[in-house]
Protein backbone atom coordinates (compact mmCIF):
# COMPACT_ATOMS: atom_id res chain seq x y z
CA UNK A 1 0.00 0.00 0.00
CA UNK A 2 1.11 3.41 -1.14
CA UNK A 3 1.50 6.56 1.89
CA UNK A 4 -2.09 8.59 1.72
CA UNK A 5 -0.34 11.09 3.87
CA UNK A 6 -1.21 13.68 1.56
CA UNK A 7 -4.95 12.41 1.02
CA UNK A 8 -5.12 12.16 4.66
CA UNK A 9 -4.53 16.37 5.09
CA UNK A 10 -6.20 17.56 1.77
CA UNK A 11 -8.76 15.29 2.13
CA UNK A 12 -9.66 16.03 5.66
CA UNK A 13 -9.74 20.17 4.35
CA UNK A 14 -11.71 19.20 1.34
CA UNK A 15 -14.45 17.41 3.67
CA UNK A 16 -14.52 19.98 5.95
CA UNK A 17 -15.50 22.65 3.40
CA UNK A 18 -17.89 20.68 2.14
CA UNK A 19 -19.69 20.09 5.48
CA UNK A 20 -19.23 23.99 6.46
CA UNK A 21 -21.24 24.60 3.25
CA UNK A 22 -24.18 22.58 3.99
CA UNK A 23 -23.78 23.93 7.46
CA UNK A 24 -24.44 27.48 6.61
CA UNK A 25 -26.60 26.82 3.39
CA UNK A 26 -27.91 23.30 3.38
CA UNK A 27 -32.03 22.70 4.28
CA UNK A 28 -33.73 20.25 6.48
CA UNK A 29 -36.12 19.66 4.12
CA UNK A 30 -34.09 17.02 2.46
CA UNK A 31 -32.85 13.96 4.73
CA UNK A 32 -30.58 10.89 4.29
CA UNK A 33 -29.25 10.04 0.91
CA UNK A 34 -32.71 8.82 -0.23
CA UNK A 35 -34.22 12.48 0.22
CA UNK A 36 -30.74 14.53 -1.65
CA UNK A 37 -30.54 12.26 -5.28
CA UNK A 38 -34.38 12.29 -4.91
CA UNK A 39 -33.71 16.05 -5.01
CA UNK A 40 -31.24 15.53 -7.61
CA UNK A 41 -33.98 13.81 -9.81
CA UNK A 42 -36.36 16.30 -9.76
CA UNK A 43 -33.57 19.10 -10.81
CA UNK A 44 -32.56 20.49 -7.64
CA UNK A 45 -28.74 20.42 -6.32
CA UNK A 46 -28.91 20.03 -2.72
CA UNK A 47 -25.86 20.88 -0.31
CA UNK A 48 -25.87 17.30 0.16
CA UNK A 49 -25.64 16.34 -3.43
CA UNK A 50 -21.87 18.44 -3.32
CA UNK A 51 -21.09 16.71 -0.60
CA UNK A 52 -21.79 13.10 -1.95
CA UNK A 53 -19.80 14.55 -5.26
CA UNK A 54 -16.95 15.63 -3.25
CA UNK A 55 -17.11 12.82 -1.14
CA UNK A 56 -17.18 10.35 -3.98
CA UNK A 57 -14.20 12.01 -5.71
CA UNK A 58 -12.20 12.46 -2.26
CA UNK A 59 -13.18 8.26 -2.10
CA UNK A 60 -11.76 7.24 -5.47
CA UNK A 61 -8.84 9.56 -5.32
CA UNK A 62 -7.51 8.15 -1.95
CA UNK A 63 -8.55 4.35 -2.88
CA UNK A 64 -6.12 4.73 -6.25
CA UNK A 65 -3.37 6.55 -4.11
CA UNK A 66 -3.32 3.58 -1.63
CA UNK A 67 -3.74 0.75 -4.10
CA UNK A 68 -3.75 1.74 -7.91
CA UNK A 69 -5.65 -0.07 -10.14
CA UNK A 70 -3.66 -2.45 -12.77
CA UNK A 71 -6.00 -4.89 -13.91
CA UNK A 72 -9.39 -6.59 -13.09
CA UNK A 73 -9.23 -7.71 -9.66
CA UNK A 74 -7.49 -4.69 -8.68
CA UNK A 75 -9.90 -2.18 -10.38
CA UNK A 76 -12.60 -4.45 -8.13
CA UNK A 77 -10.75 -4.12 -5.11
CA UNK A 78 -9.94 -0.25 -5.69
CA UNK A 79 -13.80 0.44 -6.14
CA UNK A 80 -13.97 -1.71 -2.76
CA UNK A 81 -12.07 0.92 -1.18
CA UNK A 82 -13.45 3.79 -2.94
CA UNK A 83 -17.05 2.60 -1.11
CA UNK A 84 -15.28 2.03 2.65
CA UNK A 85 -14.46 5.70 2.45
CA UNK A 86 -17.78 6.93 1.19
CA UNK A 87 -19.70 4.94 3.68
CA UNK A 88 -16.99 6.15 6.53
CA UNK A 89 -17.63 9.71 5.73
CA UNK A 90 -21.57 9.17 5.12
CA UNK A 91 -21.93 7.20 8.68
CA UNK A 92 -20.45 9.86 10.62
CA UNK A 93 -22.67 12.37 9.28
CA UNK A 94 -25.14 10.37 10.00
CA UNK A 95 -23.96 10.10 13.74
CA UNK A 96 -23.69 13.66 14.31
CA UNK A 97 -26.99 13.82 15.13
CA UNK A 98 -26.42 14.25 19.25
CA UNK A 99 -23.65 15.51 21.25
CA UNK A 100 -20.93 12.89 21.66
CA UNK A 101 -22.36 10.57 19.22
CA UNK A 102 -19.99 10.93 15.94
CA UNK A 103 -16.83 10.86 18.22
CA UNK A 104 -18.01 7.46 19.71
CA UNK A 105 -18.40 6.21 16.60
CA UNK A 106 -15.44 7.37 15.19
CA UNK A 107 -13.43 6.16 17.87
CA UNK A 108 -14.70 2.73 17.22
CA UNK A 109 -14.41 2.88 13.56
CA UNK A 110 -10.40 4.34 14.00
CA UNK A 111 -10.16 2.07 17.49
CA UNK A 112 -11.29 -1.33 15.27
CA UNK A 113 -8.71 -0.23 11.93
CA UNK A 114 -5.65 -0.28 14.47
CA UNK A 115 -6.27 -3.33 16.31
CA UNK A 116 -6.47 -4.78 12.36
CA UNK A 117 -3.02 -3.05 12.07
CA UNK A 118 -3.27 0.70 10.58
CA UNK A 119 -0.51 2.37 11.34
CA UNK A 120 -0.48 5.94 9.87
CA UNK A 121 1.63 8.69 11.21
CA UNK A 122 -0.59 11.10 10.91
CA UNK A 123 -3.62 9.36 13.01
CA UNK A 124 -2.60 10.57 16.23
CA UNK A 125 -2.67 14.09 15.68
CA UNK A 126 -6.41 13.52 14.58
CA UNK A 127 -6.90 11.59 17.45
CA UNK A 128 -5.08 14.32 19.77
CA UNK A 129 -7.40 16.93 18.34
CA UNK A 130 -10.69 14.71 18.80
CA UNK A 131 -10.11 13.83 22.20
CA UNK A 132 -9.60 17.79 23.05
CA UNK A 133 -12.87 18.99 21.66
CA UNK A 134 -15.11 15.94 22.97
CA UNK A 135 -15.27 17.61 26.17
CA UNK A 136 -17.31 20.90 24.26
CA UNK A 137 -18.93 18.07 22.14
CA UNK A 138 -20.34 15.98 25.17
CA UNK A 139 -21.49 18.83 26.74
CA UNK A 140 -23.30 20.30 23.79
CA UNK A 141 -20.67 24.12 24.44
CA UNK A 142 -19.78 23.55 20.89
CA UNK A 143 -21.43 21.97 17.50
CA UNK A 144 -19.06 19.37 15.42
CA UNK A 145 -21.87 19.17 12.49
CA UNK A 146 -21.11 18.44 9.30
CA UNK A 147 -18.23 20.38 9.30
CA UNK A 148 -16.04 18.46 11.01
CA UNK A 149 -18.03 14.96 10.79
CA UNK A 150 -17.06 14.86 7.13
CA UNK A 151 -13.43 15.46 7.80
CA UNK A 152 -13.41 12.49 10.67
CA UNK A 153 -15.48 10.79 8.00
CA UNK A 154 -12.58 11.35 6.44
CA UNK A 155 -10.12 10.16 8.25
CA UNK A 156 -11.92 6.86 9.66
CA UNK A 157 -11.94 6.28 5.91
CA UNK A 158 -8.04 6.46 4.94
CA UNK A 159 -7.43 4.32 8.88
CA UNK A 160 -9.38 1.61 6.98
CA UNK A 161 -7.56 1.75 3.93
CA UNK A 162 -4.45 1.40 5.88
CA UNK A 163 -5.44 -2.54 7.16
CA UNK A 164 -3.75 -4.59 5.70
CA UNK A 165 -6.11 -7.61 5.53
CA UNK A 166 -8.61 -7.62 2.99
CA UNK A 167 -11.10 -9.58 4.13
CA UNK A 168 -11.41 -7.29 7.53
CA UNK A 169 -11.61 -4.23 4.90
CA UNK A 170 -14.18 -6.20 2.91
CA UNK A 171 -16.44 -7.16 6.68
CA UNK A 172 -16.86 -3.82 7.68
CA UNK A 173 -18.04 -2.45 4.00
CA UNK A 174 -20.86 -4.95 4.04
CA UNK A 175 -21.15 -3.36 8.20
CA UNK A 176 -21.56 -0.02 6.60
CA UNK A 177 -23.48 -0.53 3.95
CA UNK A 178 -26.09 -2.85 5.97
CA UNK A 179 -26.00 0.08 8.92
CA UNK A 180 -26.96 2.81 5.56
CA UNK A 181 -29.70 0.76 4.67
CA UNK A 182 -31.14 0.63 8.26
CA UNK A 183 -31.00 4.15 9.11
CA UNK A 184 -32.69 5.25 5.78
CA UNK A 185 -35.52 2.77 6.88
CA UNK A 186 -35.32 3.57 10.86
CA UNK A 187 -34.62 6.27 12.93
CA UNK A 188 -31.51 5.85 14.88
CA UNK A 189 -32.03 7.90 17.64
CA UNK A 190 -35.56 6.13 18.22
CA UNK A 191 -33.68 3.05 18.53
CA UNK A 192 -31.34 3.69 20.72
CA UNK A 193 -33.92 5.52 23.25
CA UNK A 194 -35.78 1.37 22.78
CA UNK A 195 -32.39 -0.27 23.97
CA UNK A 196 -30.66 0.62 27.50
CA UNK A 197 -27.26 -0.73 26.86
CA UNK A 198 -27.56 1.78 23.32
CA UNK A 199 -28.61 4.99 26.12
CA UNK A 200 -27.02 4.31 28.02
CA UNK A 201 -23.40 4.70 25.95
CA UNK A 202 -24.99 7.79 23.91
CA UNK A 203 -25.64 9.40 27.02
CA UNK A 204 -22.00 8.33 28.37
CA UNK A 205 -19.95 11.68 29.09
CA UNK A 206 -22.78 14.02 29.03
CA UNK A 207 -24.39 15.94 31.43
CA UNK A 208 -27.40 14.58 33.15
CA UNK A 209 -30.57 15.41 31.38
CA UNK A 210 -33.11 17.81 33.23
Amino acid sequence: MRTVEGPACGGALLLAALGWLDDRLGSAREKGLRGHLRALFHGRVTTGVWKLAGGGAFALAAAAAARPPRDAASTVAWLADALLVALSINTLNALDLRPGRALKGWLLLVGLAWLLGARSPWLPAFLAAAVGFAPWDLRARAMMGDTGANALGAVAGLAWLAVPDAGARVGVLLALGLFHVWIERRSLTAWIEEHTWARWLDRLGRPPER
